[in-house]
């Protein structure tokens, strides 16, 4: 039996490119293995997969050891070759041609579903994902967020908020309110470090004037004279003027910003005042001068160095002032000018 085999490959434009050949035998194998006439290197395919032979005056084809061909998606044990017809053994596909003069058949074979050769198609078929694996990214993202916002949200809102818990967790080195302390406190506050409602006494509220007072309450005023502090300060919060949680400093602000707008023009804030106006802290600020004074509950403070090194000269003459004590009243050195 003669039969015209063309071996059907494409260009990258998708165009057939047929390589014939002709192959004789009785009875011709067709298969993987080596020693058939026509060689399917497909793994896929048997290694002894059909036989062509001739029978009643026709070609057919019949598979091997319970090798079956397919037809349109049918499985067949064998089938005559007639022009037309349209077999697949494993990925390949072959169509029956009319046979050319001095064959008995003709048949065109095309690699129809090759095996994956590049990379990506490889690992797509090797890789196992986490999903696959039963380890998604968006459990574990939940639940450490959910994780976080318990921590680092749910427990201290719970414990700013509840008053019977604040104080179960007040001696603990480590307190749910450290979260909400955007900072250290002022020196003169670091004993309140663990204790914030001393301060904050309302959660999730700016702290109130009557928090301060309620430790400061003898501490004088911006002005010393009460029912003056209060006409000319009264509308004034606390905060406006004492930052804290910003380090060690004492919690003052001393900046132009603060002072300016009523110093630049001291009469218009209290027409009554002896006062200079001071427009700028190093060129436009009058000379300081101390004023003894004497009172139950003197406190002290650290002068800025600007004032301090204008003052040296009236601290010398007043240092026999410092520190002394008269009939058990404290002598306070008041800065004016």
């Amino acid at each position: 039996m003669k039969v015209q085999l063309a071996r059907i490959t494409r260009s990258r434009k998708g165009h057939p490119i047929r390589a014939e050949q002709l192959v004789e035998g009785e009875t011709i194998a067709i298969g993987r293995g080596a020693q058939c006439a026509i060689h399917l290197s497909d793994p896929r395919v048997a290694f002894e997969h059909a036989s062509l032979f001739a029978s009643e005056g026709a070609g057919r084809i019949a598979g091997v050891g319970g090798a079956a061909l397919t037809i349109d998606g049918r499985q067949a044990g064998d089938l005559v070759l007639t022009p037309g017809v349209r077999f697949e053994i494993g990925p390949y596909q072959f169509v029956v041609e009319e046979p050319p003069p001095g064959a008995d058949a003709a048949l065109a074979c095309e690699l129809v579903r090759p095996l994956p050769d590049s990379a990506s198609e490889l690992s797509a078929h090797s890789t196992m994902g986490l999903e696959a694996a039963g380890l998604g990214k968006r459990g574990p993202a939940w639940t450490l967020f959910i994780l976080v916002a318990v921590v680092f949200l749910g427990l201290p809102i719970l414990n700013a908020t509840i008053p019977v818990l604040r104080a179960l967790t007040a001696d603990m080195k480590v307190s749910p309110d450290v979260v909400w302390s955007p900072g250290p406190l002022a020196s003169g506050h670091q004993w309140l470090s663990f204790d914030c409602g001393a301060c904050h006494q309302t959660p999730f509220r700016r702290v109130r004037d009557v928090a301060c007072v309620s430790c400061h309450e003898k501490v004088p005023g911006h002005v010393h004279a009460p029912a003056l502090q209060k006409e000319l300060f009264g509308g004034t919060r606390c905060a406006q003027c004492h930052f804290d949680h910003r380090g060690a400093d004492e919690p003052i602000r001393a900046d132009a910003g603060v002072c300016m707008p009523c110093h630049a023009d001291i009469k218009r804030t209290y027409a009554q005042t002896r006062l200079d106006n001071v427009t700028d802290f190093a060129t436009a600020h009058p000379e300081f001068r101390l004023v003894a004074t004497m009172n139950d509950d003197a406190s002290t403070f650290d002068l800025p160095e600007y004032i301090h090194s204008r003052l040296q000269p009236q601290i010398r003459s007043h240092r026999a002032l410092q520190g002394r004590v008269v009939s058990g009243r404290n002598v306070t050195l008041q800065i004016e000018w």
